[in-house]
């Protein structure tokens, strides 16, 4: 006579490992949040691309900061920086980076 099946000690010790796995999972997931500089970022690049859709020049600004994007795609340039982040905006192409 043969059982079938799985025993109790089993089926936890299952559990046991699928629970640490989604435990790992949600540490893992929860490290994936945007940082600050990713709002300063998107924002740049969205003045960016209304200056070439527009096809003329916008500005971006926060405080004395002020940015230029031109019809071309390139910029005044420079580095904003912003709650200690720091962005960089290349004069020639217009494209922006965070730094930190």
């Amino acid at each position: 006579m043969t059982r079938r099946g799985f025993t109790l000690v089993e089926l936890l010790a299952a559990l046991v490992m699928l629970g640490l796995v989604a435990g790992a999972a949600g540490v893992s997931l929860a490290s994936l949040r945007a940082p600050p500089t990713s709002d300063i970022v998107r924002t740049l690049r969205a003045a960016r691309a209304e200056a070439i859709r527009a096809g003329e020049a916008t500005a971006w600004s926060h405080g004395p900061t002020v940015v230029r994007f031109y019809a071309d795609g390139s910029s005044s340039g420079g580095r904003v920086t912003v709650e200690g982040r720091t962005v960089a905006i290349d004069p020639l192409t217009g494209a922006v980076r965070a730094i930190d």
